[in-house]
């Protein structure tokens, strides 16, 4: 789980199995704002097979690649 939208360029050329990875965007910053957002996203998180994905989540929605 991570704030940083650049953990994806790293992955690029991984090719070993990984757990999987969630990218959190939320609008808005401080840490009781971002703590706010990720429990608000867990839930639908636990519902998600995350192996080998990498997760975006956003106010609007969860994207899964």
């Amino acid at each position: 789980m991570t704030l940083d939208k650049g953990v994806t360029s790293l992955l690029e050329n991984e090719t070993r199995q990984r757990c999987g990875i969630v990218l959190f965007r939320p609008v808005q910053s401080g840490r009781g704002a971002v703590i706010g957002f990720v429990r608000s996203s867990l839930q639908s998180l636990l519902e998600i097979d995350l192996v080998g994905r990498v997760v975006v989540v956003t106010t609007s929605r969860i994207r899964v690649r």
